[in-house]
């Protein structure tokens, strides 16, 4: 339910902000437009949707797309009307109404990126206004602000924050290095914004990078494909941080020196976790046009539990997986060199691999604690949303929607789709 609206205009500690502590928001031309709302009991998931619930506009910015977290959906938004900031807008999962928001009003103000956290209790959002970064984390319940801090440079050789992730416990950045190939990743408490540690892969002397846009957090990890490109190796490792401790739990090479990795050479790699099964990862690394992994391995350690028969044409067409589940695998359709690739199960012990040529959407989640899945796709003009049993693979429910689908976000209180087209968010329940 909404709560109270505040305006606020608020001056700004700025030295000690820009110093590293926590401190106040605002500024002196720079007004805080924000409302919060009561706490309530999180919604239901939604595991078989027969219906669309809600449907309303929002302009959704890239890097700040559609989160689950809090008591529905939560994303960034921009105005294009002139005077008018970016805000964080938080909805409510049943109903599509919003509960909270938060802007920050001032020239050349702008929200870059949001990050929650797996058990979805805090939403970090990321401004910038005149090449300076701050780093707000609020109550995704409620909106309520807990702390917020500059995003400077760690020092040491070290460029401006450029990435951030949250676990259930700790909010994490990264910083490159101008020189040598070293990245830097740094640890803050949830709750608090304390600083807790930070992490270097390798001595100074090595090239290391982090690579892509696909890290992933888990609610007590983070999880880093790294490559290393030196003269003494050249390799991908995918590493587990403790996000407590910033220490590594394991670190597990998959592409090595006997493999022609080169300076000049493009590396890919992904990773995915899946809260359905907490003790498996989704992992793809190598180069493009030679060797390469992707499929199951262990989140105890990294060791591979299945590989995939990947093309020799690149990862980019690689199957991705939609899910893992303890009783099947999804994989979603594909489209690779103008050929449709089905979709398909696999067995989560063997990786055997069943065709599931019905099964034709190219976006689509696991729904609930992953008994079901949710496809989206289009037949001639129509769009519709089709939800599957899971490990029978069963048709149980097919709804109309009214338009394409770019996103499938499993939220507390529907599913909701996001439309990047017409710009529309629409919730199953």
């Amino acid at each position: 339910m909404p709560g109270v609206l505040r305006r606020t205009a608020l001056v700004l500690g700025l030295a000690a902000a820009l110093a590293g502590t926590v401190t106040a928001c605002g500024g002196p031309d720079l007004a805080i437009d924000e409302t919060t709302a009561s706490a309530i009991d999180v919604p239901a998931r939604v595991g078989r949707p027969d219906k669309v619930a809600w449907s309303v506009p929002a302009t959704v910015e890239s890097g700040t797309a559609p989160l689950a977290a809090g008591a529905g959906l939560i994303y960034g938004t921009s105005s294009t009307a002139n005077g008018l900031p970016d805000q964080v807008v938080a909805i409510d999962g049943r109903t599509g109404k919003q509960r909270w928001h938060y802007a920050r009003r001032g020239a050349r103000s702008s929200l870059v990126r949001l990050a929650a956290s797996p058990d979805g209790k805090r939403l970090a959002a990321w401004f910038e206004r005149d090449s300076q970064q701050l780093l707000v984390v609020f109550d995704a319940m409620t909106g309520t602000v807990k702390w917020h801090r500059s995003l400077g440079s760690p020092g040491d050789g070290y460029r401006a924050v450029d990435r951030m992730w949250a676990t259930d416990n700790t909010l994490i950045t990264h910083a490159d290095r101008i020189a040598h190939g070293m990245f830097r990743i740094d640890g803050y408490d949830i709750d608090s914004g304390k600083h807790l540690w930070h992490w270097r892969p390798g001595p100074e002397s090595h090239q290391f990078a982090l690579l892509g846009q696909d890290q992933t957090a888990t609610a007590s990890s983070m999880l880093l494909p790294v490559q290393r490109n030196d003269s003494d190796s050249l390799s991908v490792e995918l590493v587990d941080l403790d996000d407590r401790t910033g220490k590594p739990r394991w670190r597990h090479d998959f592409v090595t020196d006997a493999q022609p990795i080169g300076p000049g050479t493009q590396v890919l790699a992904r990773v995915d976790a899946f809260a359905q099964d907490p003790d498996r990862l989704w992992f793809s690394a190598g180069v493009i046009g030679g060797p390469q992994f992707a499929g199951a391995v262990s989140a105890a350690d990294g060791t591979a539990l299945y590989k995939l028969p990947t093309p020799t044409y690149g990862l980019p067409d690689t199957h991705l997986a939609v899910g893992f589940t303890p009783t099947a695998d999804v994989y979603a359709a594909q489209v690779s060199n103008d050929r449709v690739l089905p979709a398909s199960t696999r067995d989560p012990r063997t990786g055997k691999d069943t065709s599931w040529p019905d099964f034709t959407g190219l976006n689509a989640a696991l729904l609930g604690d992953g008994g079901t899945v949710l496809e989206a796709h289009r037949s001639g003009k129509r769009y519709s949303a089709v939800t599957w049993s899971l490990p029978g693979r069963k048709r149980l429910e097919s709804v109309s929607i009214p338009g394409e689908v770019n996103e499938i976000i499993a939220a507390p209180g529907a599913v909701v789709l996001y439309d990047s087209v017409a710009r529309r968010l629409t919730g199953l329940r």
